[in-house]
């Protein structure tokens, strides 16, 4: 490459915030580009994934992953310069959105989504190099600038948490930071007058609903849904059948609906706020009021439903719950309420698993650990299945849990073995190895009985 002319004045930035071309390397970047296309493209061609051993396959995987996030970062950025300079019009196009619609064979809304994180994407900030790098797919690019955009101060805070989370986890704290930059009560409002239920018959003769709510509506008839659904399973099961959770949810609608329902109306929904905001009556960066599941409501709206019997509201200071108004329940339902709260999802980090969450113990009760909210955590049936008789130890406390895998000479314990085993034992090896991390408290131990 020449050098660059001292005397050569430096070129205005562009408003898009691409790079301004400075010598031939650029104009030779769709040659390059072309060149590794071909060399991947043999590459696939000649892959042979059934001679590659296991652990090889899962460094194919992970390249391929890299590869992808680098394709899709490199799209991106040029699909913000074709928007710029509309290259796209004069065509049968009617949009950006269109045009990329039909090069990446992918939805218009899904097109329109990327050119908008590619509109909000600032030149030369953390999350501009993080994409460069292939550290972000396209939905956490979407996410973050998307809160980015709204405040500007939380970008290092969420690319932190992008790695060790599930994508459904930094929606929801992408979520959480859009909610407390804007005003809550105008989006509350606006989703209220947005409100709507709409259907429609498929080609196939399906009948098909679809609506929009406000959270905390939502979140009562959901609770609702969710009660009759266990009725119907259990029915079905009865029965000899295994329909899925969706079809249970459906006949619990229909039931509902028709007058047919046979569950007792007990729905409850969880609310999660922040003690300072609920004092304040306003959230701020950084806090949250929310319907467990469904999303951001202001704080006026969680005021006016506590006296309703539908609600638990769940006081928060950071991550520990210090507070919870159930009301009618006794003090296990209390304890219950707080760990839903606490722990919306499987603890273990990655997972966001929320559903069939089931409670732990943490320092099991042989081991004198105490029915109490510090020594529970909520975790997807696999891993509780995991911890339970495959020897992996959740260590740590809430907002920063670790998951552990068993030591190599540790024995699994048969799940159908009546005898128990030496399980006891098995707990005190485990639990010495999250020692630092957390220290059950003196008690006698309970031992089951014969």
């Amino acid at each position: 490459m020449a050098p660059r002319d001292p005397e050569r004045p430096t070129e205005p930035a562009r408003p898009d915030g691409l790079a301004v071309p400075t010598g031939p390397t650029e104009a030779t970047q769709p040659a390059l580009l072309s060149d590794l296309t071909e060399r991947l493209r043999r590459v696939v061609e000649e892959l042979a994934p059934d001679r590659l051993s296991g652990d090889d396959a899962k460094r194919v995987v992970a390249q391929f992953s890299t590869l992808e996030r680098l394709a899709q970062a490199g799209r991106l950025l040029a699909a913000r310069r074709v928007d710029a300079t509309q290259s796209w019009a004069g065509g049968a196009h009617r949009s950006a959105a269109h045009w990329l619609a039909a090069e990446t064979g992918d939805s218009v809304g899904s097109a329109a989504g990327l050119l908008r994180a590619a509109q909000d994407l600032v030149a030369g900030s953390a999350t501009d190099r993080a994409l460069r790098r292939g550290d972000l797919s396209l939905p956490q690019v979407r996410e973050v600038t998307g809160a980015v955009a709204a405040d500007p101060g939380s970008e290092q805070a969420l690319l932190q948490g992008v790695g060790g989370s599930s994508l459904q986890a930094l929606r929801e704290q992408c979520r959480r930071v859009r909610a407390a930059a804007t005003d809550q009560r105008a989006a509350y409002a606006r989703i209220h007058r947005s409100r709507c239920l709409r259907r429609w018959t498929d080609p196939d003769g399906t009948f098909r609903l679809d609506g929009r709510l406000t959270p905390d509506v939502g979140a009562r008839i959901w609770a609702r849904i969710e009660d009759e659904a266990r009725a119907v399973r259990s029915d079905a099961r009865r029965a000899g059948t295994h329909p899925p959770d969706r079809a249970c949810a459906a006949d619990a609608l229909t039931r509902l609906v028709l007058g047919d329902a046979v569950s007792a109306p007990r729905a409850s929904i969880i609310v999660r706020v922040d003690a300072a905001a609920y004092q304040r009556g306003s959230v701020r960066p950084g806090e949250r009021c929310e319907v467990d599941g469904a999303g951001p409501v202001p704080v006026d709206v969680v005021r006016q439903l506590a006296a309703q019997a539908s609600l638990s509201a769940a006081v928060a200071d950071g991550s520990d719950v210090t507070a919870v108004s159930h009301l009618g329940r006794t003090i296990n339902a209390r304890l219950r309420t707080a760990l839903v709260a606490r722990d919306p999802v499987c603890v273990v980090p990655g997972c966001g698993n929320r559903r069939y969450l089931e409670i732990d113990h943490v320092v099991p009760l042989a081991l004198g650990g105490r029915t109490e909210l510090r020594n529970l955590a909520r975790l997807c049936s696999f891993h509780h299945r995991q911890k339970t008789f495959e020897g992996f130890t959740l260590a740590g406390g809430p907002g920063d849990w670790h998951w552990l895998p068993p030591p190599l000479d540790l024995p699994r314990t048969d799940p159908g073995d009546e005898t128990g085993g030496d399980h006891a034992e098995r707990a005190r090896r485990i639990l010495r190895r999250a020692a630092g991390n957390r220290q059950p408290r003196p008690s006698r131990i309970r031992r089951p009985p014969p």
